[in-house]
């Protein structure tokens, strides 16, 4: 997972290492022999940052729900916990790649 803020907005900019391939990639996706994905997500109008921890294989559960006016990113895992409150948030994109080693559990 990475994180990047800018205050632009302000927004964050997650890109998250998908752990399952899709059952039917698109066909250049096949042709090129991409194995993986990253689904980039942009938060927008951000109301609340919060995180706790950090290592260099963050695996994370996300949970994404309507809270009132708001929206509420939840990612937690054995080695970060991150909280964003903000008002918008969309898949800016969703990029096929061929990662060498299977991420670990």
């Amino acid at each position: 997972m990475k994180v990047t803020l800018q205050e632009d907005g302000p927004t964050a900019i997650l890109s998250l290492a998908l752990a399952e391939y899709p059952p039917r990639p698109p066909a250049r996706w096949k042709r090129a022999g991409f194995n993986a994905v990253i689904l980039q997500l942009r938060l927008f109008a951000l109301e609340h940052f919060q995180q706790r921890g950090w290592q260099i294989n963050n695996m994370v559960n996300i949970e994404i729900k309507k809270n009132g006016n708001s929206i509420e990113f939840h990612a937690h895992g054995q080695t970060v916990t991150l909280l964003i409150r903000c008002g918008f948030i969309d898949v800016a994109a969703l990029t096929g790649y061929s990662r060498m080693d299977p991420p670990s559990a």
